[in-house]
Parts: structure tokens; sequence; C-alpha cells
């Protein structure tokens, strides 16, 4: 079994975080215009360029006008676009390019012989474009006639959340680039897990689960990546126990139950991860001798079970109780298990072998007897050629041969 993994790339800052900047009206030769410079930088490493391609959207704001004159930067960063010197004419720039974040002006007025200088340090982003109501909103924020001090808090200010927002986006490039590199390893210990290479599998899902554990908010993915690691360890482990390798095989199925265990604590609620941390200790307790996980197992199913909502997966861990129970000597709480398996679903395989197995070893033969009468059913009911099937059989002729006792025919069945 493998569990799905989410998408783990981080969401980005939000994608139109509009930045309110401000430039010092700068007269220069040119007549009614606007012109200025749009620099930017990749990263907080790297040094200011010039944008080439940037779009240069100049909008009036005095008026309801959707649609921008319109002109892009050169080479050099640098733009120019000629504008209506009318009296009561407002306008503000806006500056989109890809890769970077928009930006836009506060409102401002031409006239005379010389242009209006708006100039931009631009910084990482989505790429996208203000709305007109946006850069509406934007601009208004302050009148033309606003004083020295209130420009020059608001470009502090500006610059502020600039570096604060650069800073976020460095972060969410590296978180990407982690997210990126775990769901690589991750996605290799799924396809070799697929080709029961279950050793190297190992391998890349505790790559997987390094990184994941550096990532505070990754809490969901690193369940899912503790899950499969725990899976891969416990069938890595069932290849040497049926080896004979059963030193190893038992610290594989420890490991199996720390990871489990690791999954758990992430996600307490599924029921899934409570099932493999209750089957390493079940390994562990039934057939490796370490008797202590014997509690884990039965607290690990239990709590499985109260998760699980399908009723067949449900009687698997309650029958899987009564079998600790069992191979404990508590034939009491064992028969107990098995009866509520049976009471959610009659015809359960797993609990009807286990409950005449309870019986058989009563030694009282009318006990023994029903113990037939439960692997008859057994046997009528499994798989032709299954383990159930010959277990039951072979516990039967046991009974017949060895304890005499009576296997009687069912006279409602036809010869």
């Amino acid at each position: 079994m493998i569990l799905k993994i989410s998408r783990c790339i981080s969401a980005c800052v939000p994608a139109l975080a509009l930045i309110l900047l401000f430039s010092t009206v700068v007269l220069a030769q040119g007549g009614a215009a606007v012109r200025g410079v749009i620099m930017g930088r990749a990263s907080a490493e790297e040094p200011l360029k010039p944008v080439e391609g940037a779009t240069i959207e100049v909008y009036r704001i005095d008026v309801d006008q959707d649609k921008p004159v319109t002109t892009k930067t050169d080479k050099k960063g640098q733009y120019y676009q000629p504008l209506q010197a009318l009296p009561n004419a407002e306008y503000a720039v806006a500056v989109s390019a890809p890769g970077f974040s928009p930006l836009v002006s506060i409102r401002f007025k031409v006239g005379g012989e010389q242009p209006v200088e708006q100039s931009f340090d631009m910084v990482p982003g989505d790429g996208s474009k203000p709305t007109p109501e946006q850069v509406r909103a934007v601009a208004k924020q302050f009148s033309v006639g606003a004083t020295a001090d209130d420009i020059k808090k608001a470009r502090e200010e500006a610059a502020k959340e600039l570096k604060e927002r650069e800073k976020k986006n460095e972060e969410i490039r590296k978180a990407n680039a982690k997210s990126s590199e775990m769901k690589k390893f991750y996605d290799e210990g799924v396809a070799l897990n697929g080709k029961k290479d279950y050793e190297n599998a190992i391998k890349q899902f505790k790559e997987a689960a390094n990184i994941a554990s550096e990532m505070s908010d990754n809490a969901k993915n690193q369940s899912v990546i503790y899950a499969n690691l725990a899976l891969a360890l416990y069938n890595f482990g069932a290849i040497r126990f049926n080896n004979k390798q059963k030193d190893e095989a038992k610290g594989l199925f420890v490991e199996s139950a720390q990871y489990a265990e690791k999954a758990i604590g992430v996600d307490p609620n599924s029921a899934e991860f409570h099932k493999i941390y209750g089957d390493s200790c079940d390994i562990l307790c039934r057939n490796l001798g370490a008797p202590e996980y014997a509690d884990k197992a039965i607290k690990a199913y239990t709590t499985s079970a109260g998760f699980e909502t399908d009723n067949t997966k449900k009687g698997s861990m309650l029958a899987k109780i009564g079998n600790i129970y069992f191979s404990l000597g508590d034939v009491d709480k064992s028969m107990e298990a098995f009866d509520k398996v049976l009471a959610i679903d009659a015809n359960n395989l797993e609990a009807l072998n286990g409950k005449a197995l309870v019986l058989s070893a009563t030694g009282e033969k009318p006990k023994m007897e029903e113990a037939v009468k439960l692997y008859q059913r057994v046997i009528e009911k499994a798989p032709a050629g299954s383990k159930t099937k010959q277990e039951a059989e072979e516990n039967m002729q046991y009974l017949a041969e060895t304890l005499k006792i009576e296997v009687k025919k069912d006279p409602k069945k036809k010869k």
C-alpha cells in the first residue's frame, strides 16, 4: 500500500500585492510627459539591473478611464510617454513585468516644458498587472499636493514593505526548492516500493523524511512520508523474517513501529497510521519474542478500529486483538474480541477461525465440537487454496483424528 503525498509547493505571496512607491518629481527637458527608469533584482543578493520590456501603463484617474496609454521600457529600463497637459488632469503610472510584483505611483499632474519623472525599483513577484480599480485606489492615497514629509514617510514605509516582501519571497523560493527535493525523493521511494525494492525505497523515503522534518509547515506530507517509510520497513522486515534472518527482521520491525509512531504524532486521527503501527508491534510480540509490544499493538488496533468506518477493516483489526490475547494465554479476552467481530460480521473468517482455535484450546469436548462447526463454516466460505481454508482443514482434521472429536455433517446439505 502506498499513501498519496499531496503537492508540497508552498503558496506564493498573494499574487497582487500592490506596492505604493513614490518618486521625487524631477524636471527635465521634453514637454508634457512622464518618463523614468525601471530597475529590478531577482533576489536580495543580486544587484539592481535595468528591467527591459516592462509594461508602463499611464492612467487618468480624475475621470473614469479603463484604457491607459501604454509603452515599454528599453534595454536601459527607460521609458518616455507624452501626455496631455489638461488643467485638471491627474495621472498615475502602473508598472508590471514578468517575474516582478506590480507597482503603482501616487497621482501627479503634467505641464510646462518638462516631463515628470517616475522611476522605480521592482522586486520579484508573479508578473501580474494591476486592474484600473486597483491603480485608482492606490494612486489616490495621497493628493497631488502631499507634503515632502508625507511622501518621505510613505516612501520609507513602502521601502520597508518591499524589503519584507522580498525576504518573504526568498524564504518561499527556498521552501519550494526543499519541497521539490523532498517530493523527488518521495516519488523515487514510491517507484522502488512498487518494484518491491524495499531496501532502496527505504533509503529514498528517509531522505524525504529528513527534509520534511526541517519544514515546520509541512505536517501533512511528513505524516504520509513517515507512514510509507514504516510500510517499506515492514515489508523489508517480512522478507528478512521469511528468510530466517530474525535478528535483522526484528530491527526492521522496531524501526517500522518508530516511524509509524511518528506518523501518528503528526496525524493522530488516521486509522491507517494506527494500523501500520499495530501491525509492526503485532509481529514483534507474537513472532519475535518481544511481549512488551503486545499492549502497544492492542492499543493501536483498538484506536484504529474506533476511527475505521469500513466494517470489514474494523473486524480485521479486532480479530488481530483476539489473536494477540490468545498468544498471551488470555482466552477470555481473546474470545471477547472474536465475539465483537462476529457481532459486526457473522461471516468474518478470521474471527471464526480464531474463535474455533480458542474453543479447541479449552480441552472441553462440547466446546471442541463447537470449534469443529466453526471450522466447517470457514472451509465452506474460504477461497479454494487459501491459507485460511488450509489451516481450518488441518485444525479440524487434528480434532477429528487426534482428539476423536466427531465431525458431523450438516443434514440440510445435499449429498
